[in-house]
């Protein structure tokens, strides 16, 4: 994709060695001899493929002369690929502009090719590597370095420089992209289970609207038929038809009342403490309306109003509709006091018996993860065990962080700490619960 192709109306190709005794012609002879015929017939729009420009002389002048050639080919328009082994053609390279080094990546450890076309970044000639690795003597291409100025050993230990960082930079590269994709899959799973979250709640919003619209529908008509009959009774003016009518309608408008209105009992249920004062981020609370736990998330606004995380849903919720959360104190209920302790202690006996000290998280995402965390945490309080073991394997540490700072917050554990040999290592979280 992006991909554009030239069309052009030449093309002039000098490939090869074209030396021969009986023309008298040296291997610069016969590429300088092609060169020539080139540039007489190029015209229009043209490609010019040269191999080793310059070569088969002296090498600064060699250089010198393939610099010139090729600043000739480019002003006539003429595009241009040539192949060299001159630090100076890569340094031209560098200072003009539409010029532009390449290099075919070679792997000195195999001695090959790996046919990758590297745009930017010169060649290096690797020629002292090469020739150690074909068995010359170590000693000879050591002196041979010698031999090589200051200059030249800059220019080639920045080449590989070069061709050592670009090689890094494709791993960080192909890592990023990997962690990208990660993160856009992960976003993907939270925007979809944050919607269904959503949709569940306003379900859950919609059916109770519906039944309260039901509720008062029915007290409506009940209302409506008491007074109806108030109204007959009055107008017959017969006194026991009229007391027993009024009784009825007594009757009458307190069921009414106890399907619209709670209970005394039922009020006593919703709300378990008083509301609450000098809240804090990570206390735990119960939402009255909802009946539900969650976790404060900051402080109450001037408006009275705080932010609680219950489960994976986010909620704004009044002061005046919260209290608390303890799991010290019991909900009241009709049975009194000692009844609730009595029932309470048969019930952390029975969790006791049925509740296994360690949750598994591995293959789940992070916020169901920690949905089950929280649900557990709350059976292993109530079933009284001192200790638990959570199991979220290793892998890169997503998953161990999430639950880290989960039980930081959590007023139910008094403690927690990796797992040590024997016990799952990084891959297991112990806690200690608050007795």
């Amino acid at each position: 994709h992006g991909t554009r192709v030239g069309v052009f109306q030449q093309v002039f190709v000098d490939i090869g060695d074209e030396q021969s005794i009986e023309q008298s012609l040296s291997t610069f002879s016969g590429h300088m001899t092609n060169i020539i015929r080139i540039l007489d017939a190029l015209e229009g729009p043209a490609l010019v493929l040269l191999d080793e420009l310059g070569a088969g002389t002296d090498p600064t002048e060699g250089a010198a002369l393939a610099m010139s050639i090729l600043e000739h080919l480019h002003k006539r328009g003429a595009k241009t690929v040539a192949t060299t082994h001159y630090s100076e053609l890569k340094t031209y390279a560098y200072t003009r502009s539409r010029v532009e080094n390449a290099s075919v990546e070679f792997d000195v450890e195999t001695l090959r090719p790996t046919f990758r076309l590297l745009i930017g970044v010169p060649g290096s000639s690797n020629a002292f590597e090469i020739s150690r690795r074909l068995g010359l003597s170590p000693h000879i291409v050591d002196r041979a370095r010698q031999f090589l100025t200051q200059e030249q050993e800059r220019v080639e230990d920045l080449i590989q420089g070069i061709h050592a960082t670009r090689a890094e930079l494709e791993k960080e590269r192909a890592e990023a992209h990997r962690l990208r994709a990660e993160a856009q899959r992960m976003r993907e799973e939270y925007e979809r289970r944050y919607g269904d979250a959503q949709r569940k709640a306003a379900e859950r919003v919609e059916k109770a609207r519906a039944q309260a619209q039901q509720i008062l529908a029915t007290a409506r008509r009940e209302a409506e038929a008491v007074i109806a009959e108030l109204k007959q009774a009055l107008r017959e003016q017969r006194e026991a038809e009229r007391m027993q009518a009024i009784q009825s309608a007594r009757s009458r408008l307190a069921r009414a009342r106890q399907a619209v209105e709670p209970t005394e009992e039922e009020q006593r249920a919703r709300r378990r403490g008083e509301v609450p004062r000098g809240l804090k981020p990570g206390d735990k609370v119960r939402v009255v309306s909802l009946d539900t736990t969650g976790y404060v998330l900051s402080e109450p606004d001037a408006d009275g109003n705080v932010l609680v995380q219950a489960g994976i849903l986010k909620m704004t919720v009044s002061l005046t509709d919260l209290e608390r959360a303890s799991e010290e104190q019991p909900a009241a209920g009709a049975g009194g006091p000692a009844r609730m302790r009595t029932h309470g202690k048969g019930l952390a006996v029975s969790k006791a018996r049925e509740m296994s000290p360690e949750v598994d998280l591995r293959g789940l995402m992070v916020e169901e993860a920690l949905e089950r965390v929280d649900k557990f945490l709350d059976d292993a309080v109530l079933a009284g065990l001192p200790q638990v073991r959570i199991i979220h394997g290793k892998g890169t540490g997503a998953l161990r962080k999430a639950v880290t700072e989960a039980l930081r917050h959590d007023r139910r554990v008094e403690s927690y700490r990796l797992g040590g040999v024997g016990e799952g290592g990084d891959g297991v979280t112990v806690a200690k619960l608050r007795e």
